[in-house]
């Protein structure tokens, strides 16, 4: 308000922005010098201690000079704000009635008021909890000081070690008002336990509760009988394992298809574990389509509903009726088919992740390999170089028992070991690059495979973006659309198909010289990591939401 009048000038010679100006500047200097002077009195207290005075003075001589610096601290500002024209005094500030007249702060300082009464509040709600607690770890703190003077006495301790009930009481309960001042009440017992328990350690880092012996009595009790009886604690987590993967199964699939009153299928009956769907499909990139294709198989093999596979490999029901995908997909419970889902996502994210990982590695591979090549080279030439040597001074007459070709021979032994472990370190990079490749081959196949089935619709791909309206892009393949029919066409990277008349072993050196190679496109790739890491993220949680929504309701 006040910087507003500065557009009249007169407000800024003499008017209210002046008069306000002023205040300002006059209260924080006053401010700074009574800062000044507080931190001064403070120094000087501390000096005071360490002043050596004639004995006849005594302690009244530091009283003395105590009084002294007390009645610098509260003149000092005046003295220094009435020489400089500054109101600096330190006695009754008036805060309150100051500034319960500004009407434009009022509400403001009501405001504060009223919070600083909620925080009061809000302590006095916790004082009965903080009591709790320092009482209990007091009482905890003399208990463990109990049992410590007991075994010292067993021990035959000296009685000068002997831990005093009160002191240590004491401690516990100072330790317990330091660690829960300000922390909200948790109940009556809950906080009871709490303090008992940290006066308890307090004393004994080591200190157990109730609870914990007992568990610990527990499992020492389990454990002797599982080795009595022979059961491993291998084959224990393996049925702990087993256990959950039945329960999350146990929501995947119905036996029958129950409608309820609205003609809807009820999911929350008539379920069946099963777990034959991730042995269908195992690690395998594939489209929702074909594994729900695999499953069926696997379910008519199984005699599932009395299924059965026809001449022609077809799925057909108890009537003869052919069976399609689809059929078979809602046999899953809502739960179920978003496993499914999320299930197949997670394949094709692992599946991209090690292509990425394996790739990378190859390259770095290939970058070493060069580098000792090169290497090899250079001891290759300073090899020859030697023989080269040895053989002039042989040549003139010099004998092998010369100090001149000795130091040679053992330079060029020096490097023939150097090149050798260079040779074996190469060795054993390309044999890894021979296994990654052999590793790439098959995930790439997987994932075109996959990938093709969704020619249709490239944008439903979890390893597609899209770079314009006629073109989608993926890690190993490209959506483009056909002009004159105007459908997408899923064309692979890598031609990995064995050509008409080609033998095995031009097809081995072609298909190892493009995996060699195969690198991805550096400016799609990060994106398409993340689309498939979002994608696998969305259905993973999806899956949970619906497992959620199947859980029974409690009243």
């Amino acid at each position: 308000m006040f910087i507003v009048t500065y557009i009249d000038p007169k407000s800024a010679k003499s008017g209210p922005f002046n008069k306000w100006f002023k205040t300002v500047g006059k209260t924080f200097f006053s401010l700074f010098i009574k800062i000044a002077i507080v931190s001064i009195m403070l120094l000087l207290i501390s000096l005071i201690d360490q002043v050596s005075l004639p004995s006849d003075a005594g302690a009244w001589g530091k009283l003395l000079l105590l009084l002294g610096v007390l009645i610098f601290a509260k003149k000092a500002p005046k003295w220094i704000g009435d020489m400089i024209g500054v109101e600096g005094g330190m006695g009754d500030l008036g805060i309150g009635k100051k500034l319960s007249n500004a009407a434009l702060i009022g509400g403001g300082i009501s405001k504060g008021l009223e919070g600083a009464k909620k925080f009061t509040g809000q302590k006095a709600k916790n004082f009965a909890a903080n009591r709790l607690r320092n009482t209990a770890a007091r009482v905890g703190g003399m208990k463990e000081a109990h049992d410590y003077n007991k075994q010292l006495k067993k021990t035959g301790g000296s009685t000068s070690d002997k831990k005093s009930l009160w002191e240590q009481g004491r401690a516990a309960a100072k330790t317990s008002r330091q660690a829960n001042w300000g922390k909200d009440a948790q109940g009556a017992f809950k906080d009871i336990s709490q303090g008992y328990m940290s006066g308890r350690l307090n004393l004994n880092p080591s200190a157990e509760s109730l609870n914990e012996k007992l568990r610990g009595k527990a499992e020492v009790e389990a454990r002797l009988f599982n080795d009595r009886v022979g059961n491993s604690q291998e084959e224990m987590q393996k049925r702990k394992e087993e256990a959950n993967k039945l329960k999350t199964s146990s929501q995947m699939r119905m036996d029958t298809v129950t409608l309820d009153a609205n003609g809807k299928r009820d999911t929350k009956v008539n379920w069946q574990g099963y777990n034959e769907f991730q042995n269908a499909i195992g690690s395998d990139v594939m489209t929702e389509q074909q594994a729900y294709e695999i499953d069926m198989k696997n379910k008519a093999r199984a005699g599932f509903r009395d299924w059965k596979l026809d001449s022609s490999g077809n799925v057909v029901d108890s009537k003869g009726n052919t069976l399609t995908w689809e059929d078979n997909k809602k046999t899953f419970t809502v739960a179920g088919q978003k496993d499914v889902s999320s299930f197949i996502t997670k394949n094709f994210q692992n599946q991209s992740e090690s292509l990425k990982r394996n790739v990378d590695i190859r390259v770095s591979n290939d970058q070493k390999i060069a580098q000792y090549d090169s290497q090899i080279a250079q001891y290759d030439s300073q090899i020859a170089q030697y023989d080269s040597q040895i053989k002039k001074l042989k040549d003139s007459g010099v004998p092998d028992t010369d100090d001149s070709i000795k130091s040679l021979v053992t330079s060029k032994s020096s490097l023939m070991t150097s090149k050798s472990s260079l040779e074996s370190l190469k060795g054993q990079l390309v044999a890894q690059n021979n296994n990654i490749i052999d590793v790439n081959k098959q995930i790439i196949q997987n994932i075109n495979s996959s990938e093709a089935t969704f020619a249709e619709n490239p944008q439903k791909c979890p390893t597609a973006v899209k770079i314009n309206d006629d073109t989608y892009k993926t890690a190993t393949g490209t959506f483009e659309k056909d002009l004159a029919t105007g459908k997408f066409v899923y064309k692979p990277s890598l031609d990995l198909i064995r050509k008409t008349g080609e033998t095995d072993t031009a097809y081995e050196a072609r298909i190892n010289e493009a995996l060699g190679k195969f690198n991805f496109d550096p400016t799609v790739i990060n994106e398409i990591m993340n689309k498939v890491a979002n994608v696998a993220n969305k259905t993973d949680k999806e899956a949970s939401e619906a497992h959620t929504a199947m859980e029974p309701k409690k009243n």
